[in-house]
């Protein structure tokens, strides 16, 4: 990546991704499954990426903590945050 980096003039960045628990649901980056917990995600400055939240049953997704949006699907530079994650709350099932 950092090849790419240089070879492309794209700043490299390292962005903190945090996946919620099994049981509220699944995060997706760019259509893959992300395990729950922290992630470490190198992203390029100025290339967007696609997030996806899907909460499992007796969950919702309440918006983003670290995105300026609150749509479960986002796709933007997520070069430009430094901490994200989907925020779920219970819907007391």
């Amino acid at each position: 990546l950092n090849h790419l980096s240089t070879r492309t003039g794209r700043v490299l960045r390292s962005v903190s991704i945090t996946a919620p628990n099994a049981e509220q649901g699944q995060l997706f980056l760019e259509g893959l499954p992300l395990s729950p917990g922290e992630h470490a995600v190198q992203c390029f400055r100025g290339v967007p990426m696609t997030l996806e939240f899907q909460p499992t049953t007796g969950w919702e997704f309440a918006g983003w903590k670290g995105l300026d949006t609150d749509g479960p699907i986002e796709t933007q530079d997520l070069s430009r945050a430094k901490n994200i994650r989907p925020v779920v709350r219970s819907l007391g099932l």
